[in-house]
């Protein structure tokens, strides 16, 4: 998929799965989802990275975006995870590009090979 970021849910409680996750590159693997659904305090959070009010007009989108809204007005709508409203905003801590434990080690770097086409490629170094 184009233009779809996803979360890093390394953060996240375990029991927190997402319905849609994405593949991460073999050597850092990631924990990552597009879409998924949890409790936060009294609430019901269903997260999205998929722009699902995109103007595409895009039947694929139309239909996703109705059955998500047809979903959380439903009675099975009922996520196992609770995080707290800690975790849930820790979640986009750092642009939600890397766990914000001290043991994951450095921040996430360009990668050309990751990249989706929508973030420019960064300047070469001068020697």
């Amino acid at each position: 998929m184009n233009n779809v970021r996803s979360v890093n849910l390394a953060t996240a409680p375990r029991t927190l799965r997402p319905i849609v996750a994405a593949i991460d590159d073999w050597n850092r693997n990631w924990r990552l989802g597009v879409i998924f659904e949890c409790n936060v305090g009294p609430g019901r959070l269903l997260v999205s990275a998929i722009n699902l009010n995109g103007e595409s007009g895009d039947a694929g989108l139309r239909q996703l975006r109705r059955s998500l809204l047809d979903y959380m007005a439903g009675s099975r709508f009922k996520p196992s995870a609770t995080l707290t409203p800690e975790q849930a905003r820790g979640l986009w801590a750092n642009g939600g590009a890397t766990p914000a434990t001290p043991a994951a080690g450095p921040g996430r770097a360009f990668d050309p090979d990751l990249n989706d086409g929508t973030t420019p490629a960064p300047a070469p170094r001068k020697p």
